[in-house]
């Protein structure tokens, strides 16, 4: 500890103090000299690792989730294709109401995902932020919209769509849907395309 207090550039003692302290009782301590020990190095995984600590410390004290978002913030930094990193800091987001964030995090993590189903999951959640939490039903429709061209039979998806579309009196894009389940079903049953006319 005496050497860090002279002079705290020196890593070999940071190392050690960070391996000794307890992380419950010393919780601040350790984040204090984890992200200093992270500002001195100039290796990425160290710092990503150094900043995740932090993160973890920070989120056990609900008063600290800002804390904890800035650290994976720092993650994101420095590893912005960390998918484990950003949907702990979307979640994190969440916590504190920060809708537009969150958006933002869970459309990276689409961007980063290659499973069809996970890619849907996510389309689905960027429905519901839209949606409920930002005023947005343009971006979900779009979303919807996006899923669907992966997933063009899906009930669930068709229908949000359909009643979304309803709701905000797009009536060319739903016709346009229900033309496109008509043909992709060979469903000849008119009646919900007749109900626009």
């Amino acid at each position: 500890s005496r050497i860090v207090e002279i002079d705290d550039t020196q890593t070999p003692a940071l190392d050690g103090l960070l391996e000794h302290l307890d992380e419950i009782e010393e919780r601040d301590t350790v984040i204090a000299l984890a992200e200093k020990r992270a500002e001195l190095s100039d290796d990425v995984d160290l710092r990503v690792k150094l900043y995740k600590r932090c993160a973890e410390l920070s989120q056990r004290e609900p008063a600290s989730v800002e804390n904890a978002v800035h650290y994976l913030n720092l993650v994101v930094e420095d590893t912005p294709s960390d998918v484990g990193a950003l949907s702990q800091l979307a979640t994190l987001l969440e916590q504190l109401g920060q809708w537009n964030d969150v958006a933002a995090r869970v459309a990276q993590v689409l961007e980063l995902t290659d499973d069809a189903e996970e890619q849907r999951a996510l389309q689905l959640q960027l429905v519901e932020i839209n949606e409920l939490y930002l005023g947005d039903p343009d971006e979900a429709i779009a979303q919807l919209q996006l899923a669907l061209e992966t997933d063009a039979r899906n009930t669930g998806l068709i229908e949000r769509l359909e009643a979304l579309l309803r709701r905000e009196k797009r009536w060319v894009e739903l016709l346009q849907l229900l033309e496109d389940v008509r043909a992709e079903t060979s469903d000849d049953n008119p009646t919900r395309i007749n109900e626009l006319d």
